[in-house]
């Protein structure tokens, strides 16, 4: 009997080989500079006993945040997606226009508090070869914005926005 170490596919992941996906933010798409999947944790429970006690494996998974930076465009409009999305979540002009935000308008139609997004990554010949299918997510941090006049070389302007998110999924493509 011989065992067999050698995969199936030998190439490794090339991380600058993917595409996001937002529906309700579809400007900030093509302007995605980098995207981190959140780790994932399970939570471990602890039998006791008279000495240590003994980890087991508990059944709550939990995910940390989804980051992304994003180049800004100049009429700020992908900006302008994140920021109208959480203020509206943040009752800045009050419980009306929170009720037209999360009443009326559902995930199904990407307008509703949470929306589903891709992370898809494409494989050595730049095909999409995996789909990373995040569910329920909504903006919790949006992140500054630097201007200087004082700067050597032209940098683009940039932003990193943080998700929250309920779980995700890996589908092979």
């Amino acid at each position: 009997m011989s065992l067999t170490t050698q995969p199936a596919n030998p190439n490794f992941l090339n991380p600058i080989n993917f595409r996001f996906v937002l529906h309700r933010a579809p400007t900030l798409n093509f302007f995605v500079i980098d995207a981190s999947l959140p780790n994932v944790n399970l939570e471990p429970i602890y039998q006791a006993t008279p000495f240590i006690p003994i980890p087991k494996p508990s059944t709550k998974l939990s995910y940390g945040k989804f980051n992304m930076t994003f180049k800004v465009d100049e009429d700020f409009v992908n900006y302008q997606e994140i920021y109208d999305w959480m203020s509206h979540l943040g009752l800045s002009e009050g419980f009306p226009d929170y009720a037209n935000n999360v009443d009326k308008e559902t995930n199904a139609t990407g307008r509703g508090p949470v929306c589903d997004a891709s992370l898809i990554v494409l494989d050595s010949s730049k095909k999409p070869n995996i789909e990373i299918r995040i569910r329920d997510m909504f903006p919790s941090n949006l992140g500054t914005i630097e201007f200087a006049v004082d700067a050597n070389d032209i940098r683009h302007a940039s932003c990193r926005v943080e998700f929250t998110l309920r779980d995700f999924v890996v589908i092979k493509l």
